[in-house]
């Protein structure tokens, strides 16, 4: 008797991880995009680099399950970004979920020791030590608006003062694109 209940309970396994197995997982969302990206300096020196605007600019973006992947054109390799929160009439995205734009630009900027190991930026975001990405898909007019929030420090001499000190800025690339659904061709 032991042994046809076993046998019974494992039957039943198997048919429910077949079912669950054949499945097929959530289609993919495919946003063709086109639009405008430009760079802008945040606290940055007049001398720092600033791509010019560039118009006209096509993106790929794929959202399947809780990620997006932004596809890479075949250049570079395709990015993927976790989903940070959704509503209605949005998505979210980050390369870190965990970073607040506006706390995080004034913590490195307002920071003093920029050593990896020791500096307190680096233990409080030990995921995001060199910049963050951020994806809002406008999920009702098909829009996209991507940032890549990256910070740079450099050195500074004061010939007044005949003091060495470091400046902390960020460059902000961005890209905002109307998009349209997409089809995958195979």
């Amino acid at each position: 008797m032991k042994k046809r209940a076993i046998s019974a309970s494992v039957t039943l396994l198997l048919v429910i991880a077949s079912v669950h197995a054949a499945t097929p997982s959530p289609q993919p969302t495919v946003l063709q995009c086109i639009g405008d990206e430009w760079m802008d300096g945040i606290d940055a020196p007049k001398d720092a680099f600033l791509a010019p605007r560039d118009n006209g600019l096509s993106g790929t973006y794929v959202i399947q399950g809780n990620a997006i992947t932004e596809s890479g054109g075949g250049t570079i390799a395709d990015r993927s970004y976790a989903l940070c929160s959704s509503t209605v009439t949005t998505y979210s995205f980050s390369s870190d979920c965990s970073v607040n734009r506006g706390p995080y630009i004034n913590d490195w900027e307002n920071g003093t020791d920029f050593d990896s190991k020791t500096g307190p930026f680096f233990k409080k975001y030990p995921n995001s030590p060199t910049g963050v990405v951020t994806i809002l898909v406008d999920r009702v007019n098909l829009r996209v608006d991507e940032e890549w929030l990256d910070n740079h420090v450099r050195g500074a001499y004061d010939q007044k003062t005949k003091k060495s000190s470091y400046l902390a800025f960020f460059t902000s690339t961005r890209f905002s694109g109307t998009c349209e659904l997409g089809k995958p061709k195979i």
